[in-house]
């Protein structure tokens, strides 16, 4: 069982872990700050803070003090870090859907000989970017990060071993497969299940590539603190756009949601929640062109793509939710493809026997946390009767 092996390089776990060192680093005061008013400063929930916490106390990077005065302080002088230092720590994989444990888990059960390959230690997926999850029944309101360790500590408490690795390439020799990983190892196999998800489609402007992590981001519960009190954009129209307009909205003055279209096409209730809300400000039929600034966005270069009037919009950052890009390249050469997906039905079968895909890598209407672990359970009724046929 394959997970994402092109993500993004940097986790939000890693991401929130630099910030939790500057954060220590910008109040280092000699006295003890408490979790609270870091998770005040950056944005992030204490639930979240303290497992990140935990990880760089347990490193050493930070000192804790018990008590009502305690909390926490950087362990050495904040030149003795780097950004590199602290994400070799904490990086953890983006598994980019639920599928990925619950598929093993049900492999498991089923008394099957599995493993689960994973580029890092810590998987989750694009569910640990989500802020809040309202639509997987008995999860209301929790938020995706939690909701992932959930799903890994349920597979690891089945002892589903997972491999550290990248995997180069996947060979289909008949009656087994070859999965190749980077250290040059092979791995032979009777059944192969691709997991590798999607990552954000790009909006494919000029400045987008520049400022990328300067202005320009794909995560806004990753990056959305970076912005308080600032003026930012989303861009899309779906779901993801509205929940990210909706996030910022909590944490920036004033946020612009821009459609290309004249109606979005996210949830009704979500739809309410932006009208509803004083500082998202609505701006149908409109397209960016440009993104602008010096060393960090500055403004974007807007065009109403009915009269072709471009105009100028200040702002300090960009989120573009526009779409997801299966990550299909180990298998496009392999299997059938289509308009970019892996084609499987509902019982995740490949036109090539013993090759299943599961979860946004592959062909299906709806793409959603629930449908991602219903794969998980058709992959394996499905390997399991071709053992038997």
């Amino acid at each position: 069982m394959l997970g994402n092996e092109d993500r993004m390089k940097i986790s939000t776990k890693g991401r929130y872990a630099v910030r939790v060192m500057l954060d220590l680093a910008l109040n280092n005061n000699g006295e003890c700050i408490k979790v609270k008013e870091i998770a005040a400063r950056q944005g992030i929930s204490e639930k979240y803070l303290e497992q990140i916490i935990a990880v760089l106390n347990k490193a050493g990077y930070v000192k804790s003090v018990r008590g009502a005065q305690g909390g926490y302080r950087i362990a050495k002088d904040p030149s003795d870090y780097t950004v590199g230092m602290i994400l070799r720590l904490t990086e953890g994989s983006l598994a980019p859907v639920a599928c990925l444990e619950d598929g093993a888990v049900y492999a498991k059960r089923a008394l099957l000989d599995v493993a689960v390959i994973e580029k890092e230690m810590f998987s989750g997926g694009q569910i640990v970017t989500t802020d809040r999850v309202d639509n997987l029944l008995g999860f209301y309101g929790t938020n995706g990060y939690d909701l992932s360790v959930k799903f890994r500590e349920h597979a690891d408490a089945l002892e589903v071993p997972f491999i550290e690795g990248t995997v180069t390439a996947i060979a289909d020799q008949g009656d087994y497969k070859e999965v190749h990983l980077e250290d040059e190892s092979v791995i032979e196999t009777k059944a192969v299940i691709v997991a590798t998800g999607a990552t954000h489609r790009k909006l494919g402007v000029q400045g987008e590539a520049k400022f990328s992590g300067a202005g320009v981001s794909y995560c806004a519960t990753c990056d959305g603190a970076f912005f308080r009190n600032k003026t930012v954009a989303v861009v899309g129209g779906g779901d993801v756009a509205l929940e990210d307009a909706l996030y910022l909205a909590n944490v920036c003055e004033k946020v612009y949601l821009i459609h290309r279209r004249d109606e979005l096409r996210g949830a009704k209730v979500l739809q309410q929640r932006i009208f509803d809300a004083a500082n998202i400000e609505f701006l149908p039929h409109t397209e960016v062109r440009e993104i602008c600034g010096e060393n960090m966005v500055d403004h974007i270069v807007i065009e109403d793509n009915r009269t072709e009037e471009k105009r100028d919009l200040a702002l300090s950052g960009i989120f573009i939710a526009v779409g997801m890009q299966p990550q299909t390249a180990l298998v496009k050469d392999v299997v059938e493809m289509e308009n970019g997906y892996i084609r499987a039905g509902e019982d995740c079968r490949t036109n090539v026997p013993f090759l299943y895909a599961i979860g946004d890598v592959r062909t299906k209407n709806v793409r959603q946390i629930a449908t991602a672990i219903g794969d998980g359970a058709a992959v394996i009724a499905s390997l399991e009767h071709d053992l038997l046929a």
